[in-house]
């Protein structure tokens, strides 16, 4: 789908890159040892207009969604059958719910089309930096109050933050691991950056290497159930809420494991939730219909695998992911053999920037039922990346 012309930005990405840099290193001082040269492909050179029907649709589908996923029904229909480890998480009752939840859409005949929900998105502060560049809304209040929202820990006050990853050095988003940490630590917060094994657990407390407790845990680390054998430390401190984790796994249960669109597809599914008319119109027209792989048959699928999409059904940054147009017969029947999902294959909308095409997809930045920020993610090939000059994060133009 081509869109309108896009607004070219009156600064060259050198520019871009220099005023982004000065204002990163005047709010946040620890990246200024940073090179930002790295940084040269997070920030896109244009403005992207979007309809505001579209921007209503992913408020509205945000808002009904959330409201849906607090039901008590909502809940119970989800099967924790084959993944009977999962029951404790469902049955955790929690005050905490997730900050930096992020709803990724596709835009298909003006109407936004829902790829995916993440609990655990980066960007945020990429974004609000590059709107302060071009002189746009700043979106760091919205965001202290979603984090502060978070901190009550059985009455006790917050003192000590981790930011939590896997080798978070090596991480192309380090960039912002340090702008967190400034930004805590100016909040107040005894703030600092760990990798996943710098933290222990001891008498029931996380700890870092120095002994002090761990109040808070922003984490951003993939293992979004905190199940594997290495993530054991950090789901017994979760289990037993003596540390508050945000992003946290009963969160990505409800919205974010991709089981969950597999039900918002499903009629029988939004039958039973006993939703009214308004509430199925705007799920049923905005996720963008997924299944597993099991459910349908073998030579159909593969005959007809140019309109779909497949990937893990755990996954994250576009890793193991097929278009059905690209796979190989030898590759489609390995992902029979494993939990593969199918999606509708919904094309990136597009937009051209001299000779160039530049694919996108918009990601809502939100806290509970309210998006804080939304951008655009402009990228080529076939997945965001965040490898060609002149793509990243793109502000947004509303169009009446």
């Amino acid at each position: 789908m081509l869109m309108s012309p896009t607004y070219i930005l009156p600064m060259n990405h050198n520019d871009i890159l220099l005023k982004f840099s000065k204002l990163s290193q005047q709010h946040f001082p620890s990246t200024q040892s940073y090179d930002f040269s790295l940084a040269k492909n997070l920030l896109s050179d244009f403005h992207v207009p979007i309809s505001k029907n579209v921007i209503d649709q992913i408020s509205n589908f945000i808002k009904t969604i959330y409201s849906v996923s607090r039901n008590d029904q909502y809940s119970q229909l989800i099967s924790t059958k084959d993944a009977p480890h999962l029951d404790s998480i469902k049955n955790l009752s929690l005050n905490q719910q997730s900050v930096l939840m992020a709803y990724d859409f596709h835009i298909e005949d003006d109407a936004a089309q829902l790829i995916e929900v993440n609990t655990n998105a980066s960007g945020y502060l990429i974004s609000n930096l590059l709107s302060l560049v071009h002189q746009k809304d700043d979106f760091i209040s919205d965001l202290k109050n979603s984090f502060e929202s978070e901190f009550p820990l059985n009455h006790k006050k917050i003192q000590r933050i981790a930011i939590l990853d896997e080798n978070p050095k090596e991480q192309n988003m380090n960039l912002e691991f340090l702008m967190y940490n400034d930004l805590f630590k100016s909040w107040g917060y005894d703030s600092d950056i760990y990798d996943i094994h710098q933290l222990n657990l001891e008498n029931g407390q996380l700890k870092n290497s120095q002994g002090q407790i761990i109040d808070f845990v922003y984490n951003r680390f993939c293992d979004f159930y905190l199940e594997e054998k290495r993530s054991q430390h950090l789901y017994k401190a979760y289990i037993n809420q003596n540390t508050v984790f945000s992003p946290q796994p009963k969160e990505y249960l409800l919205l974010a494991d991709k089981s969950r669109m597999i039900s918002w597809s499903q009629k029988s599914w939004l039958e039973q939730m006993n939703l009214s008319l308004e509430q199925i119109d705007i799920i049923s027209k905005t996720v963008t219909p997924i299944s597993p792989i099991s459910d349908f048959e073998e030579d159909e699928l593969w005959k007809h695998r140019k309109k779909y999409f497949f990937k893990p059904s755990q996954s994250f940054g576009g890793k193991s992911v097929y278009r059905g147009k690209s796979i190989s017969r030898k590759p489609f029947e390995r992902l029979l053999t494993e939990k593969t999902l199918v999606q509708k294959y919904v094309p990136a909308p597009t937009h051209t920037i001299g000779d160039q095409d530049w694919k996108f997809e918009i990601r809502a930045y939100v806290y509970q039922d309210k998006i804080q920020q939304m951008v655009v993610r402009s990228y080529q090939g076939q997945v965001t990346n965040f490898r060609t000059l002149g793509g990243g994060f793109s502000l947004i133009d509303v169009q009446n």
